[in-house]
Formats: C-alpha cells, structure tokens, sequence
C-alpha cells in the first residue's frame, strides 16, 4: 500500500504490487525435515522443510502486478503446477519424493500476499518532496531482511545521527543514497539490493 498511501500526500512513487504464492503442504512425514532449502535450478521452483512437511514456492516472473489488496487470490493451478509429476515445473524434477506424495495424494493449502516492485527492484528509503513525508517500502520480496536496516537507516535520516556505514550509504543526502525516490531507474537482470 506504499504506492497509495503516498499517493494521498501527492507523491508518486512508481511501485508494482505483485502476486507470489506459497503452497503448504503439512504434516507430509516423507519430507526430510534435516533437508537444505532445494531449488530447481531450470525453474525456480524450490523447497523447503516446514511444520512436518514443507513451503513450496515458485516464483512466477510473468504474473502482472495489480492493486494493493489486503485479500490476494489464490490458483490452485499454482498448486498443481508444483506438485504434478507431469508439469514443467514439479518440484519432483530435484526431489524424486515428491512424485511418491503425488500419486499417493497430500494434503495442501496455498496462501498468497503481494510483493512491491520497484523499478530497478531497490526498495525506497528516506524523505519526499512532502515535509515530514518518509519511505521505507518496496522491497521487492526482500522486506523480512532487509527492512530492518532500511529502517535504521530511515531513522538516523529522521533524527540527524549518523551511524550509517562507513563506506558512505547515508540517506539523508543525495549523492549517498541509492534507495531515494528521486534515483534514475536502470533495468536489473536479478533483484540485488
């Protein structure tokens, strides 16, 4: 809801909420549970061990963005998509147990949220043109990490301290902050921060 709320001050800020979902499958005793996270590299579709079973996800680089919603659908084609043996992107393919848990059939639930995408995929932090008017937002799937030191940042900015990293980051100046609004957006092959 960046995007909108900023928007209510009169502040454009360019960012695209993006559908990712995350298929649940629980209580799944062939799952390894001392199993590593396991991508497939081809794909992108990954595994991980969680509640006695594991989080599946895949991250879906051709869904469009769409307008914050607090509600964000689920497909169960994404679900089938990951678990069917026979899809391109089974995650079956680097985890042959999968296939078993297929034909024998699993329990699932999806849930689904939103991701905000910059153009440049770099989150936004520091101040607007709108006094009193900060950002800490669009972290482009990389929030639960990163937030915290945007928010650090954010927060030196906001009180006048300087305890910014040494080699400069400081997001109370122009020159040293390459998370302001104002930054030229280049187009980023992978979402490095």
């Amino acid at each position: 809801f960046l995007g909108r709320t900023a928007g209510l001050a009169g502040i454009e800020v360019p960012i695209a909420p993006t559908r990712r979902q995350k298929l649940i499958v629980a209580d799944a005793p062939a799952v390894p549970q001392d199993a590593p996270m396991t991508i497939d590299e081809a794909t992108g579709a990954h595994w991980r061990p969680a509640l006695q079973g594991a989080y599946v996800l895949l991250t879906e680089a051709g869904t469009a963005p769409s307008e914050p919603t607090w509600s964000v659908p689920t497909s169960a084609d994404f679900a089938f998509r990951l678990l069917d043996p026979a899809s391109a992107d089974a995650v079956a393919h680097v985890a042959p147990f999968w296939a078993d848990l297929w034909e024998r059939g699993v329990n699932w639930t999806l849930h689904a949220g939103q991701y905000d995408y910059t153009p440049d995929h770099r989150p936004f932090v520091g101040p607007t043109a709108v006094d009193g008017l900060w950002l800490n937002g669009g972290w482009s799937g990389h929030g639960v990490m990163g937030s915290g030191g945007g928010s650090r940042l954010l927060l030196d900015a906001m009180i006048g301290t300087a305890t910014g990293p040494s080699w400069g980051l400081r997001v109370d100046s122009p020159e040293g902050n390459p998370f302001r609004l104002d930054r030229p957006f280049g187009v980023e092959r992978h979402d490095v921060l």
